[in-house]
C-alpha cells in the first residue's frame, strides 16, 4: 500500500519565535511535512499562492490584519486549504467566525506541545480516513467533520477553550513569563508580593489551565523542588 503523501503544513505567527516552535512540533509529527512560515497577513496569502499548501496554522493577530482575513482569501481560492488555528483570541465571536470560514480546528495559546500535537493527529487520521478510496463514510464520520459529539446535547455549553486566570494568577504568570528560566515557588511570591501559600494556588491553577508547566529540580537533599516555566503563549 502507498503511503500518504505528507500533508504540506505552512505556520502563519507574528512571533517568529512561536512560529518556529511550532515548525519545530510539526516536524515531530508523521505525516506533516512543514513548508515555511509567514508573520504577516500579506506574507501568508503569497505563501499560500506559493507554496500552495495542504493546511495552514493560523495565528489571529497578525501586523498587518487578521487571520480571518487569511481564510477570506483561502475561501476564495479554487482549491482552498484548510486551516487550524492557533492563536491566543479567545473570545467566541472570533471562533464562531472561523468556523463559519472553514476552519478544521481551534487551539488557544497558551498550550502544551501534546495539545498541538493532538491537533495535528486527529486531523491527519481524519483526512486519512476519509480521503481513501474505499472509505464508506458513516453518519459518525460526517458528525466528525461537521464538528457533531457523539450523543451531545444540543443544549449543552461547549468546554470552554482556555481557562482564564485569576488576577492574582495572572500576575504570578507575568513574572513567570518575564523570568526567562522559570521560578520556584518562593521565587514567585517574591516577584508577585504575594505570601508563599497565595502563590503555591496560583501556580497549581495556571499549571491546571496548561499555562506553566513544572518540572522537578533534583540535586537537593529531600523530596526534589519544583520549577515553573511558562508554557507556549503569544
Amino acid at each position: 500500500m502507498t503511503s500518504p503523501a505528507p500533508i504540506r503544513t505552512l505556520v502563519i505567527e507574528d512571533d517568529p519565535a512561536l512560529a518556529q516552535n511550532e515548525t519545530a512540533i510539526l516536524s515531530q509529527v508523521p505525516g506533516f511535512a512543514p513548508v515555511g512560515e509567514a508573520h504577516s497577513v500579506a506574507e501568508a496569502i503569497a505563501a499560500i499562492d506559493r507554496l500552495r499548501p495542504n493546511l495552514v496554522l493560523l495565528d489571529v493577530t497578525l501586523p498587518d490584519g487578521s487571520g480571518l482575513d487569511v481564510l477570506r482569501a483561502i475561501r476564495g481560492r479554487a482549491e482552498p486549504c484548510d486551516a487550524i488555528m492557533v492563536t491566543a483570541a479567545t473570545d467566541m465571536a472570533t471562533g464562531i467566525a472561523a468556523r463559519r470560514m472553514g476552519a478544521v480546528s481551534y487551539l488557544a495559546k497558551p498550550f502544551r506541545a501534546a495539545a498541538l500535537r493532538a491537533k495535528l493527529e486527529e486531523y491527519r487520521d481524519r483526512r486519512t480516513r476519509l480521503a481513501s478510496p474505499d472509505a464508506k463514510p458513516t453518519q459518525a464520520d460526517f458528525d466528525t467533520l461537521f464538528g457533531v459529539r457523539a450523543g451531545a446535547d444540543a443544549g449543552a455549553p461547549a468546554p470552554a477553550a482556555c481557562v482564564e486566570p485569576s488576577s492574582t494568577a495572572s500576575r504570578v504568570l507575568d513574572a513567570v513569563r518575564l523570568s526567562g528560566g522559570g521560578l520556584s515557588t518562593d521565587e514567585a511570591a517574591k516577584a508577585a508580593n504575594i505570601s508563599r501559600a497565595t502563590a503555591q494556588r496560583c501556580l497549581a491553577e495556571l499549571e491546571r489551565a496548561g499555562q506553566v508547566r513544572a518540572e522537578p529540580q533534583y540535586g537537593a537533599l529531600g523530596r526534589p523542588p519544583l520549577r515553573y516555566t511558562a508554557t507556549i503563549a503569544d
